[in-house]
């Protein structure tokens, strides 16, 4: 048997960086934009991703409580974390709802790329001034699934 999933809304997201020209192409404002699916529980591939994360976080809370005695270890352990936990529910969702993106930001004085690869890379690369529109897109994804459970609800009304 075949379940039907849901149609992801899809949309378009595009931040710029005025205040970091030198990230430019041919001194022009600097932009990301990213094609983005819905993420939210309708997101079968990004819910599969966070609960595998989750498991993680489990795992790591229980050694939390290990090194309960050790102030210093137990910091430092958590900071690592919270850290990988970051990364790994953006890197989630830039793999279950970045279908393609764009820049005119360069590096090493060339175009970069827009492969998957690259937009890991750049949510690393250029902080503060990525950081900020990373964390906008995880939110982005989640409204564009709220979108979907309104829309429903509506045609459920009518």
């Amino acid at each position: 048997m075949e379940l039907n999933t849901p149609n992801l809304a899809q949309a378009e997201m595009t931040r710029t960086f005025p205040d970091a020209p030198w990230l430019a192409h041919d001194d022009k404002v600097p932009f990301v934009t990213l094609e983005c699916r819905a993420g939210g529980y309708l997101n079968a591939p990004l819910q599969a991703a966070i609960e595998a994360l989750n498991i993680k976080r489990d795992v790591d809370d229980l050694e939390l409580k290990r090194l309960a005695d050790d102030p210093e270890a137990y910091v430092k352990f958590e900071q690592a974390s919270m850290r990988r936990d970051a990364l790994g529910r953006l890197g989630a969702v830039l793999d279950t709802c970045v279908e393609s993106w764009s820049t005119n930001i360069e590096s090493d004085g060339a175009l970069i790329d827009p492969t998957p690869e690259n937009l890991r890379a750049l949510s690393r690369a250029f902080e503060p001034h990525t950081s900020k529109m990373f964390r906008e897109l995880m939110v982005f994804v989640n409204d564009l699934s709220g979108f979907i459970v309104a829309r429903d609800a509506d045609a459920v009304k009518n």
